[in-house]
Order: C-alpha cells, then structure tokens, then sequence
C-alpha cells in the first residue's frame, strides 16, 4: 500500500518537472530566436546608410561625366544647350544631399566632415552657376578657367570627401555589426546558461518535494533518516570546511547587505585582520574601490555570479594585493538567498610582471615587433609606429614583409627564424608611409608558451642608418683622398716629426725620380732637398720645409730639389703642418716643377715686347693675366678702350669685372672658365660701360699657355672697340625681325588648319572619357559590395584598373588643355606678374603633401598678356616645380624675371631632381618624359602647354638643369605687342 501510494506521488511530481522543464525549453528558445532576428535588423539597419553611400559615389560618378561636359559650356555658343547641361546635374545634386542626410540619421559618418562636403558642394554649385553666367555672357575663357581652376579643386575635394564618408560609415556600421553579434552571443551563451541552471533548481526543488512527501508516508523510517540526515549534513560541513581553509585564494561570504559572514585563513593573511575582527563588517571596506567592491557583490545578487572582477585588497599594513573575484549567490534549505560565495586569485606579481614587460617593450627606442607563424604582426612598440608612420591597429594583422624595400628578404628572414630559431643582424630597410627609409639590422628569436611550444617570432631592429652613411662617408672619403693623392699632377709627400717621409704620391715619385718604397721611412731633406739654389749646402734648422713641422705654420715659396740621377730641378712648394688633438705631428709638402714656367715666363716676356710695337699703331690693347698669381696687367692702348685712368686700375681680374656690362658678367665668366679649362678657345664680344655710362662693344681674343703637365700659367689676349660694328649688325638684326613678322603673318591659313585639327582632337579626347568613367565607376562598385568575395589579388587587380583609367583620365585632361591653349582666342590685358605667382601658389598648397616648400618670388615686371594662358603658365611650372623638388630637404622654389632688350625673362627655379641637358631636346614636347611614372606622376603635356603659350604670345621657352642638383625654366615674352588686339 505504501509502495503504490510512493509511486502515484513520484509519477505525478515526475509530470509536471517534465512540464515546466519543456515551458521553459520553450520559452529560452523563442527568446533565443528573437535575439537572431534583432541582430538581423541590426545588420539591415547599419549595412542600408553605407549600401546608400555607394549609391552617392555612383551619383558623384555621372556628376564627372557632366563635369566634363560643363567645360563645353565655356565652348558653347548655345544657351539651349548650356541650359539642357546644366538641367542634367541638378537632380544629381539632390540625389548626393539626399544621401548625406541618411547619413546624418544613422549616426554612422562622420558629421564633421559630412557638413564640410555639403558645404564643398555648395560652393562647387555657386562656381557653376557662376561659370554658367559667363557662358551664357560669351565669356568663355573666364568660365573655363573657373571649371578646370577652383571648380577642378572643388570637385575633387568633394570626391575625395564621399569615399571617405563611404569607409568611414562602412567601418562604423562593421563595428556596429560586430557589437551586435558579439551581444547577441554572450545573450545567448547567459539563456544557455540561466537555462540549465533553472533546469537544475527545478530539478533539486521537484527533488525536495518528492523526498519531503516521501518522507511523510514513511512514518516508520522518518526519525531514523532525520538523524542520519543530520550526520551526513555534519560531516558535509565539516569537509566543506576543511576544503575551504586548504584553499591558498581569499575566500568569503556575504550577506544581502554586504556584511561578511564567515573567511578562510588565506584572508585572514590578505587583509591582516583576525575572523573576528572581519566577521560582521562590510565586505568593501577592505579594498582601495569601496564603491567598485560594493558594485561587484550587488551585480552577484542582481545576476547571480561575476567573473574575474579586479578589485585590490587593503592590507592593514598598506600593503596592496591585485586580486581577481570570481562569485556566486549560495541557497539555503527553502531555496532562499542566503548571501554570496567569493573566491580571489591573486594576480598582483602577474599584473606587475606584465606592466614590467610592456613598460621595458614601450622604453625601448629600438622597434620592437611579435610575429606569428604565419606572417602577420601581433604586437608592435612605439618605436615601430614612429618607424612605419602608421597606428598600432593598422600594423597588427598584416604581413610583416609589407614595410620593407625588399619584402621577399624579409620573409626569407623571419622563415629563417622559424626554422633555425633566431638571426642576427639581418640587414633590412624599412619604408615609411611618406617614403623616408631606414636602415636596420634585426635580431629575432622565437618565444614559446608554458608547454614549450613555439608562438611566434620576437624581433628587435637596430637603426643603423646614420652607422651606414657614416661608414660610406668614410670609405668615400678615404677612396677620394687616396683618388686625389694619386692623380694630383703636384708632387705630395708627408713626413714626420723627424722629418721622415710617411707617404709620397706618384707624382712625387716620377717628379724625383725614386721610387716610392726608396723614399718611404727616409729623410727628404737628405734624400732630395740638401743644397740651396745657388748650390751652397743646406743646414737642416734652416731647411724652410721643416718650419711646418717645427713651429707649426705654413710656408710658401721657391727651392731646388735634387733627383735621384744628380740633377736639380725649381720647384715652387707649400708646407703644411698636420695637427691631431691639438699637437703637431707632421708636415705635408706639396711641389710643383717650374722649370717650363720660367722659360714660358721669358719666353712671353720677349714677345710682349715685339706685340707691343705691333699693336699701339692699330689701336688694339693688349692684357696680359698671370694665372698663378692673379696678376692681370695692361698696356696703354686698353687704358684707353676702357676709358679708365691708369692709377685706378688695380690689376686684377675684378677690377676688369667691374667695368663689364652686368648682363655680360656670367657669360663672361664662363668663357673664361673654358678656356682656362682647355674646352675652347677665348673669342667673345661683351660691353663695357666707361664712367660716363656710355656703353661699348668689345672684342675679345686669348691664348693660354700651360706647362708641359698641362697646367695653365698665364692668359695673353688682345681687346679691339667693334662698337660700329656691332651697330650694323643690330640694324641687320632688325630687318631680319622685320621678315620674320612677314613670315608670320603669311602662316595665318596655316593656323587656321591647326584649329581645326585640334577640335577634332579635343572631340575625339571628350569621347573616349565615357568609357573610362564606367570602367573606373564599375571596378569601385565591385571594391565596394564583393570585398568579401574578392582574394588579395582581385582587389589588387581591381585597384590596378582604377589607377591606370585614372592615368589615361588625366592624359585626357591634359590633351584636352593642350588642344585648348591653341583654339582659345588671345585675351591682351595688362598682367601683375608677381601677384600672379603669388595666387598660383596658394592655390596649389592644399594639395601638397607634407612640408611645403620654400618659395621666394623676387620683384619681377608686368607684362601684357592673356590673363588666363598665363595663369597656366604658372600653374605647371610651379606643379613641376613642387613635384620634382619634394625630394630635397628642404625644397627651395625661386620666381625672378628682369627686362633685357625688349623682352620680359622670367624664370621657375628648383633644387630637385634636375634633368641630363643632353635631353633638352625633349623636354617641351608632347608626352616627352625624362623621369619614370614610378619615380614622378604625369603625363609629359604640362612643359608643351607652356610652350605652346608662350609661342602664342610671340615669346620664346628655355630651360637649364643638371642631375640631381635642380632644374630652371625661362620664357621670355616681347614687352611690345606684335599682333593687334
């Protein structure tokens, strides 16, 4: 009768668990699907703005198709079609508002810049109408300036500004995404969670029930069970106990009010404090957060367990111990709260070890990097950032190869690492983002976990770069001290403090006759230098060779030195002493052989006497320069020509200089120069001003005489007056200007066959951008949407495409200019010069990157010219400038012009990369280019552009340059008009 009553009471207790267990199931799985279809709205909602600014970019697209089309309006005669043109942009420009307001309302750009897009596009819209206004007026060359000017700027601004909302959002709506996954996941795990442990509760409480019915029936049997109830809850607790004081971690429990109820000895130790003396007392008091601590219990109460929750415990000695709390609610025999069970792990040495760790990582001014087995960079220090130019978070995740010159050695080297376990001094160098390069040299190891096992590379990089230059500075200068030793045509020897030679050069060698070895370690006063030029003997204290040596100073002047066959021959000598840390230590001796000169110098002395004779009849001066000494003397006749008195010529060669015409000085100069340097004879004209201010035309012939090495020693040449001459020839000069303007004007038909032929080109040029805009729209379409679907190679690809539509693009641009600068009809005004070049460059500053360069614009003349054509004169010639020069540290531009005759010189000058003059040819035609693409962008149009407007103005274009050292470029433009207006 009992055991059937047992078993309807289990049976029906057992059906309803099985109930509840399934209202419950049930319940977690429909909050669990309503959590997946909240993290799907969430992805709709934030995926749709950024999805809308891909709809932007596709409108700014069709808006460059009209862009382009908005600069035949300049062209157009048309208002008709004018108005049709600009009908077309308008709703274009609704549709890219429209986007930027889903934008604002999502929350997900960047509103900053969202209103300074808005704010570009208006200003771009006031530029068109404006532009418009001027077209409808016939004013074209106005109009297009402002499109291919501002507007070009504008536009590509508010370009630049959409593609990078478009990332902006996209990466915020990601995050977003991300967020919401990552919730919906903890949500979910915790339903996971609270359902088993529901389960669990219900089980246990259906469990009590049962035993609690159980036990009423069983009336025979309850009194034994409760005592054995009782010692098995005793001996529970008792191990409880026992297990709870061998814990090493601080544990406690705590009240619903956050009093203590009972602690373990480990903390007791933590705090310093007795059982006692905690039990009872608020559980927060004993850490440097009361409120965090309290906050912590709470959050077990409202949620029912915490997990790592950092706190530090207060020793009552001051003492801090970082702990990490790990807790849960306890029940009693009811299921009632009974408090919170909590269990600290202390963390302090840990946390110590790991701030000790990241504190010597983060000091360290050497780059410091993780690498795992696959390639990609887990950690970077400070000093990596600064290395790279780029933020921790783009670093972490890419391949650490990226950031080097060569990337196939820098995988060989942390492959090696992998495979040999470390390298040491792997010589690599890194790239920044702005291209700057340092050289460095890595050492690497591998780094393991507890088990052993090997995690990934750790590798430390040495800036070498200053080692490096140092080190070729100094072999170069070695090489080129030793190139200069040997290849001096002057003798050179060294000698110590005891006047023994210590090194001797070959020329020296054959100059003396010895070989070098007979000479090394050897006396050179006894050797070579023993007897004075009158043949008496020499004392060494009175050697002049050994002053350097002896009293520290230099000593010029004439001996006699003595070859190893017995002969003798002049020399004319320096001495020099050598100083090391303040003490002498030695001379060096530099000589040259003067025997030529000297017959040389009687040689001429004895034919300036017969030109003497010939040329004060004929009115011809003659000049007589010593090269050696710089001495310049003239005869009577060139006093004469010069208009100058005789005590106030100083004999020298800027004396000469001072009385030269300052346009005639550098070519001067420089025909001096070569043939001093035997590259080709002196024959010139310049003008000499007389102290009257009248100027005279000179004509100049010279010879120079060397000695047999070749060294030049002295200048003569001759000056005759060919003012009248030089007078005839302008006259000739005249006429022939005179034919030339016959020939232009009979080219007029020509000209109009070239317009012609350029229109066809420009039409040509308009069509073939539709292609390219669809191609460029599409592949950043496909960027946009199948990033996902795409590897690293088709976005590479992909990104391929977009550069090179984007290079034919600008090619097209530019053709377009090229052809216009020849169809736009002259607009004579008269035109500040120097404002200009002012203007220009700042309007191109916004677009440099990094340091803008110096510029120095001199005071350079007005001129009369076409507004428009010469504002693009500046505009390339100060890009070129800017572009080529990026390079030098620091760039220097300089703008400068004067009037000379009757044209206007200016001239564009930078310290960058300069050209080979040999290729001057080249440099003003179409698509002519003297770098590589990968070196400086372009398209090789922008120098004929010039050129073609300068040409148009009847002016002329030049340029000078050299590798390395910079480039000029002059046009000259005639101060008077040659055609009517």
């Amino acid at each position: 009768m009992q055991n059937q009553a047992e078993k309807r009471i289990t049976t029906f207790i057992a059906a309803g668990y099985a109930l509840v267990i399934a209202l419950v199931i049930a319940l977690a799985l429909l909050a669990i699907s309503g959590m997946h279809a909240l993290h799907s709205a969430t992805r709709n909602l934030y995926e749709h703005p950024f999805k809308v600014n891909t709809a932007a970019l596709e409108a700014t697209s069709k808006i460059t198709l009209i862009r382009d089309d908005m600069l035949l309006i300049g062209l157009s005669d048309d208002p008709e079609q004018i108005g049709k043109l600009s009908s077309e942009i308008l709703p274009l420009d609704d549709g890219i508002r429209a986007q930027m307001a889903i934008i604002k309302e999502s929350f997900l750009g960047d509103m900053q810049r969202v209103v300074e897009s808005e704010n570009l596009l208006n200003a771009w819209q006031e530029l068109r109408s404006r532009e418009i206004d001027l077209a409808m007026h016939a004013q074209h060359n106005e109009a297009i300036r402002i499109m291919e000017g501002p507007g070009a700027e504008l536009f590509s601004r508010l370009n630049n500004d959409l593609g990078y909302i478009t990332d902006f959002s996209r990466q915020r709506a990601n995050i977003f995404v991300a967020e919401s996954e990552h919730d919906s996941a903890a949500l979910i795990r915790q339903t996971w969670w609270f359902l088993a442990a529901l389960i669990t509760t219900i089980s246990l409480a259906s469990w009590a029930v049962v035993r609690r019915v159980l036990w009423s029936v069983r009336s025979g049997e309850q009194f034994e069970r409760k005592l054995q109830e009782i010692e098995h809850q005793a001996r529970s607790a008792a191990y409880a106990r026992s297990l709870i004081e061998a814990s090493l971690d601080p544990l406690v429990t705590i009240s619903p009010d956050g009093k203590i109820t009972d602690v373990n000895q480990a903390t007791e130790t933590a705090t310093g404090k007795h059982r006692s003396e905690l039990i009872g007392t608020d559980f927060s008091d004993y850490f440097t957060e009361p409120d965090k601590a309290r906050a912590g219990y709470r959050q077990v109460f409202s949620r029912g367990y915490v997990t790592d929750y950092p706190l530090a415990i207060r020793h009552q000695d001051g003492h801090i111990m970082d702990v990490l709390y790990n807790a849960s609610i306890y029940h009693n025999e009811t299921g009632a709260v009974s408090g919170v069970f909590a269990a600290a792990r202390d963390v302090t040495e840990l946390k110590q070890s790991s701030q000790y760790a990241r504190s010597l990582i983060e000091a360290s001014l050497d780059p410091l990097v993780t690498i795992s087995q696959d390639g990609k960079i887990t950690d970077v220090n400070e000093a990596t950032i600064k290395v790279t130019g780029k933020h921790r978070e783009e670093l972490i995740g890419t391949d650490f190869s990226d950031y080097f010159t060569e990337p196939d050695l820098a995988r060989v080297g942390y492959q090696e690492v992998f495979a040999k376990g470390s390298v040491t001094d792997y010589p690599l160098t890194i790239r920044h983002r702005n291209g700057h390069l340092t050289d460095v040299l890595y050492n690497a190891s591998l780094y393991r976990d507890v088990h052993g096992d090997t995690l990934g590379v750790f590798a430390a990089a040495r800036d070498v770069t200053e080692r490096n230059k140092a080190e070729r500075k100094v072999a170069l200068l070695n090489l080129q001290n030793r190139l200069i030793l040997d290849s001096a045509g002057e003798g050179i020897y060294g000698m110590d403090m005891n006047g023994r030679c210590t090194f001797v050069n070959p020329a020296a060698s054959k100059l003396l006759g010895f070989a070098v070895e007979e000479l090394i370690g050897q006396s050179s006063h006894s050797s070579f230098h023993h007897t004075k030029q009158d043949g008496s003997p020499y004392l060494l204290a009175e050697c002049p060779t050994q002053i350097a040596r002896e009293q520290g100073r230099i000593y010029r002047g004439s001996d006699l030195f003595w070859r190893k066959d017995g002969s003798s021959f002049p020399v004319e000598l320096i001495s020099t002493p050598i100083f090391e840390a303040g003490k002498i230590t030695g001379a060096v001796v530099a000589f040259s052989d003067i025997t030529e000169r000297k017959r040389a110098e009687n040689a001429i002395k004895e034919k300036e006497e017969r030109l003497t004779l010939a040329t004060v009849k004929n009115g011809v001066g003659v000049w007589d320069w010593n090269l050696v000494t710089q001495e310049m003397i003239w005869d009577d006749s060139m006093y004469m020509l010069y208009h100058i008195r005789r005590e106030d010529f100083i004999g020298t060669e800027e004396a000469w200089r001072a009385s030269l015409h300052p346009d005639d000085l550098t070519r001067g100069d420089q025909e001096v120069a070569d043939a001093i340097a035997d590259k080709k004879p002196f024959e010139t004209e310049f003008r000499v001003i007389w102290p009257s201010g009248e100027i005279r035309y000179i004509k100049a012939v010279a010879k120079v005489f060397r000695d047999e090495q070749g060294k030049p020693l002295r200048m003569l040449g001759i000056n005759m007056d060919v003012t009248e001459r030089s007078k005839a020839e302008e006259e000739v000069r005249k006429l022939n200007r005179d034919l030339e303007q016959r020939v232009v004007e009979r080219t007029a038909q020509l000209e109009t066959a070239n317009k012609e032929l350029e229109a066809f080109s420009y039409s040509v040029s308009h069509d073939l951008r539709t292609p390219l805009r669809a191609i460029d729209g599409f592949s950043r379409i496909v960027l946009d949407e199948y990033q996902n679907k795409l590897d690293d190679e088709g976005k590479r690809l992909l990104n391929v495409v977009r550069d090179n539509t984007n290079r034919m693009s600008q090619l097209i641009d530019d053709i377009l200019k090229f052809s216009r600068t020849g169809r736009v009809e002259i607009s004579y005004a008269e035109i500040d010069m120097e404002k200009m070049a002012h203007e220009v460059f700042e309007e191109l500053q916004p677009a440099i990157a990094g340091e803008p360069p110096q510029l120095e614009i001199e005071h350079i003349p007005p001129i009369r010219g076409d507004q428009a054509l010469l504002h693009q004169v500046f505009i390339n010639l100060l890009s070129n400038a800017i572009k080529f020069s990026r390079n030098s540290t620091p760039a220097k531009i300089k703008v400068g012009g004067a009037i000379e005759g009757g044209e206007a010189v200016y001239y564009v000058q930078d310290n960058g990369a300069g050209f080979d003059m040999r290729y001057l040819d080249k440099l003003f035609g179409v698509f002519q280019r003297l770098h590589s693409v990968g070196e400086f962008e372009g398209t090789g149009i922008g120098l004929a552009i010039v050129k073609r407007i300068i040409t148009r103005h009847d002016g002329r274009v030049w340029a000078e340059g050299k590798i390395g050292e910079g480039a000029t470029i002059y046009f000259a433009l005639p101060t008077k008009e040659k055609r009517h207006e």
